[in-house]
């Protein structure tokens, strides 16, 4: 469903209230472990932004992960959702910490 709210932060504290049920049934044990992270990618807030992206872990949430970001454009990717440009796939994501920027090489 859509979250609600005009921010990325507004938007992580409504998928935190009405959803929070998900982040511990796969980040957490028995399926997740304690380096897990997770994203949710949800439309933006920015319009710089492809997409806006909810970053949570098996204990609770963060405003920006790096981790997580390079899991969001490799699946990105892998899935075909981004097409990359030559051998250089780019992703603006709109987070609670603001709009960040990630480039993948192919190799």
């Amino acid at each position: 469903g859509e979250l609600a709210g005009d921010t990325m932060a507004e938007r992580c504290r409504d998928f935190r209230y009405r959803y929070d049920h998900l982040r511990p049934g796969l980040l957490a044990e028995p399926r997740g472990h304690a380096g897990m992270y997770g994203c949710v990618l949800v439309e933006p807030c920015r319009p710089e932004a492809d997409f806006g992206a909810v970053f949570m872990h098996n204990a609770g949430y963060m405003d920006v992960s790096g981790q997580a970001t390079i899991g969001v454009i490799a699946a990105l990717i892998e899935t075909g959702i981004l097409e990359p440009e030559g051998d250089t796939a780019r992703v603006m994501l709109d987070t609670p910490a603001g709009v960040v920027g990630a480039e993948a090489t192919l190799v």
